[in-house]
């Protein structure tokens, strides 16, 4: 590949990474929203709003809940530079940085569906890490240089 020349699936790589960056911010916010909810909840519905978080905690729901959100601010922020990365075509903030967060999806993913199940959602936050993953360290190994 020419020198400065892009090519663009790795810009379309990048897109899409800003998207699913502001998706999972807004999925990190939105953790914030939910437990506010929750407590709101708790404190208007008396006994309801008491059945409602048993029946959450029972469940493993809010350790979910947080670990979505702690998982989808980092995300948010790799996708980040990582989309950067592929815009300048640099092999740390690029390559390295999107693989890494890649492999934290995965495994944040496989963790999900093996204690909670599979869910569409999840089916997509596993096939585009995998996806990522093969183009990153094959169709666009050679261009992530700088």
């Amino acid at each position: 590949m020419a020198e400065g020349k892009r090519p663009g699936g790795l810009t379309a790589l990048a897109v899409i990474n800003f998207v699913f960056s502001a998706f999972s911010g807004l999925g990190f916010l939105g953790m914030f929203v939910f437990l506010a909810m929750m407590k709101t909840i708790e404190t208007t519905e008396g006994q309801a709003g008491e059945d409602a978080r048993r029946a959450i905690d029972e469940t493993g729901g809010y350790d979910w809940i947080i670990a979505s959100g702690v998982v989808n601010a980092l995300m948010a922020v790799l996708l980040l530079i990582s989309g950067i990365g592929y815009l300048k075509q640099k092999r740390v903030m690029g390559r390295m940085i999107g693989s890494g967060a890649a492999v934290i999806n995965l495994l944040f993913s496989l963790a999900f569906i093996a204690t909670v199940g599979m869910q569409f959602a999840m089916l997509v936050g596993f096939v585009y890490p995998v996806l990522t993953l093969i183009l990153l360290n094959t169709t666009f190994k050679d261009d992530l240089i700088n």
